[in-house]
């Protein structure tokens, strides 16, 4: 059965894990909120420990929102690209933008490209980017526009690791069923996300933090200190020894939100 303009039957969607759902914390300040961005073939929980801290820290609205595809399962997450990434994060802003009037941008991985994105084409209060993928390591990257013809999938180099490290069953079917390959398809997407972003980097004034990793096996210090050159407004570089890509959930999370904490109440 085909519902609307859907791709692929909505059964096979499937429920959204409770780890992969969007988050929203509310906080007592009138005039300001936070809206964080999720990675590539992440969800919401990857940034739930960053969310709560500066929720209690700041006492700022939190919203997390999970972007399309993201967080159900393999069929789902092929039936988008980077223009339903960027709608979904753009939703999300405007649907804060109602609510309040300055909006902090906060992204990770693919979510810093979407956060430049916005600051691009939106106002933006200030804007903290972790690890953003102006660049990737991984070389084959740019092969994926001609390999997607082919539907060709690519097993994700820390599958096994991040299977191991599952400890709910909600961790493992999302391990399992959404994260275990990489798809040409989306990678080709997530490349044309990359590109588009390389163009307007330079038009952006927003007040703006940068956080990078010299551990960081996916994203090279090279994207963050591209970023950090071609920034027109006033812009901070943190470069981090002990963190792998997820910078914001791993063993320098509490550095991490420190110091995002810190330039925001400036």
């Amino acid at each position: 059965m085909e519902v609307g303009i859907l791709k692929l039957p909505v059964k096979e969607i499937g429920e959204v894990k409770n780890i992969a759902r969007a988050r929203y914390y509310q906080g007592s300040d009138p005039d300001r909120a936070i809206l964080i961005l999720h990675g590539f073939t992440g969800h919401p929980g990857d940034m739930e420990y960053l969310g709560k801290e500066l929720n209690q820290n700041l006492d700022l609205t939190v919203s997390i929102p999970r972007l399309s595809g993201h967080g159900t399962n393999a069929a789902d997450f092929k039936s988008t690209g980077a223009y339903d990434w960027l709608r979904s994060a753009i939703d999300s802003y405007l649907d804060l933008k109602a609510k309040f009037d300055k909006i902090i941008v906060v992204g990770l991985s693919m979510g810093g490209l979407l956060s430049l994105q916005i600051a691009n084409g939106f106002a933006v209060d200030k804007m903290i980017l972790i690890a953003p993928a102006l660049y990737a390591t991984d070389r084959k990257i740019p092969v994926t526009h001609l390999l997607r013809f082919f539907k060709i999938k690519i097993k994700q180099a820390n599958y096994n690791k991040t299977l191991e490290n599952s400890e709910t069953e909600e961790e493992r079917l999302i391990a399992e069923d959404y994260y275990r390959y990489n798809y040409s398809a989306q990678v080709a997407e997530l490349h044309k996300l990359m590109l588009s972003t390389r163009k307007i980097i330079s038009n952006i004034k927003v007040p703006t933090l940068i956080i990078g990793s010299i551990k960081d096996k996916i994203v090279p210090l090279k994207a963050v200190e591209e970023i950090y050159e071609q920034l027109s407004g006033p812009v901070t570089l943190e470069v981090f020894e002990e963190s792998p890509h997820v910078i914001n959930d791993g063993p320098e999370r509490e550095l991490c939100a420190d110091k995002i904490t810190e330039f925001i109440k400036k």
